[in-house]
C-alpha cells in the first residue's frame, strides 16, 4: 500500500528548506499518512479516500498560509495606510458579496413569487419554511458569480487611482487567488 503524500513531500522539498520541512510539512504528512493507513487497515476504503482528499486540501491551505506569513515577513511591517486600505477592501468586498449575492439569488426568487400561481411550471409552495429553503438553495449558485464581482468592486472603490504598496499588492493577489 502506497501512502499518500509522496508527491507533496517531493515537491515541498524542492520549494522549502529543511527547517520548514521538519516543522511544517513532515508533521502534516505524517498525520495524513497515519489516518489514511488506519482507515485502510480497518477496511474503510471510501473513508480513506475522503481522508486523503481532506489531507490534500489541508496541505494546500497550510502551504498557502505559511507562504502568506512568509510574504508578510519578507515585506516587513505594513504602514498604517496599508492596513487601513486592506481593512477597507475586506469590509467593502464583504458588503458587496452580501449585496450582489442577494441580487443574484433574490431576483429569481422574486420572479417566482410574482409569477402567476395558476402556472403549472412555477409550483411555488405557500409554506414560508419551504420558500426560505428555496431561497437558501439559490444562494450557492450565486456565490461563484458574486464573489469575483464583489472583489472587483471592493478593490476599485478603495484603491481607485492611488499607487499600491507591496503590502496591498500582496493582499490583493491573495484575495484574487
Amino acid at each position: 500500500m502506497t501512502l499518500p503524500g509522496h508527491h507533496i513531500r517531493r515537491w515541498s522539498s524542492r520549494v522549502f528548506g529543511p527547517l520548514t520541512m521538519a516543522r511544517v510539512i513532515e508533521p502534516m504528512l505524517a498525520d495524513l499518512q497515519l489516518e489514511y493507513a488506519c482507515a485502510r487497515t480497518a477496511g474503510r476504503r471510501w473513508h480513506a479516500r475522503w481522508i486523503q482528499l481532506a489531507g490534500y486540501a489541508t496541505c494546500f491551505r497550510v502551504v498557502m498560509l505559511y507562504g502568506s506569513r512568509l510574504a508578510w515577513s519578507i515585506l516587513g511591517e505594513p504602514s498604517v495606510d496599508d492596513l487601513r486600505a486592506v481593512r477597507h477592501v475586506a469590509a467593502l468586498t464583504t458588503f458587496f458579496v452580501v449585496v450582489v449575492t442577494g441580487l443574484f439569488a433574490g431576483l429569481p426568487f422574486l420572479v417566482l413569487l410574482l409569477a402567476d400561481p395558476r402556472d403549472a411550471a412555477v409550483m411555488l409552495s405557500d409554506d414560508p419554511a419551504e420558500r426560505i429553503r428555496l431561497l437558501a438553495l439559490l444562494v450557492p449558485q450565486a456565490l461563484p458569480h458574486s464573489i469575483p464581482l464583489a472583489l472587483m468592486l471592493g478593490l476599485s472603490v478603495v484603491i481607485g487611482s492611488r499607487p499600491l504598496s507591496h503590502h496591498v499588492t500582496a493582499v490583493v493577489l491573495a484575495l484574487a487567488l
